[in-house]
């Protein structure tokens, strides 16, 4: 248990990008590692993530997933990405939650309902969710708008503390 906590200490100091560049300090592990994987998305570094970053990030997370390297996600590479938050939520005794949350964000994706996802596939949900998180209508994806209301994110938030 703690040699899991120590790891996912490790991971999210390794990913984080520096505190100066974070406007805002979060002091649960959870929204402190969703802040840190928007912060990563956002490559410019001007706090927004506009469609291309978002998208260049999606295909990246995709091919994390896909552990077999077949070129789809199924339900269960999903389920255990290991993305760090997984941990986090088994430490917490969330890790149920978090799958089940998983699968739902999967179902949601899996727009053909073929039980498993293609790249393609897997974008262009993560960009119908990007346009709905985008509020303000700017084009553009704030930080906070990514953590308070892009699927995946207000989903992960919910299994990790509810």
């Amino acid at each position: 248990m703690m040699r899991s906590a120590l790891l996912l200490s490790t991971i999210l100091m390794l990913v984080a990008p520096p505190v100066l560049s974070q406007p805002e300090q979060r002091t649960d592990m959870g929204e402190a590692a969703i802040d840190g994987f928007a912060y990563s998305i956002d490559l410019n570094a001007d706090g927004q993530i506009s469609p291309i970053e978002m998208d260049s990030a999606t295909r990246q997370v995709f091919t994390s997933m896909d552990v077999d390297e077949d070129g789809l996600v199924v339900r269960n590479e999903m389920i255990g990405w290991e993305n760090g938050l997984s941990g986090l939520a088994e430490f917490r005794g969330r890790g149920q939650a978090y799958g089940a949350t998983m699968g739902l964000v999967f179902d949601m994706l899996d727009a053909d309902r073929s039980g498993a996802l293609d790249v393609d596939e897997h974008a262009a949900g993560l960009a119908r969710a990007w346009v709905y998180a985008d509020r303000d209508g700017n084009g553009m994806m704030s930080v906070s708008e990514f953590r308070d209301n892009f699927l995946v994110t207000v989903a992960l938030r919910t299994a990790l503390t509810e």
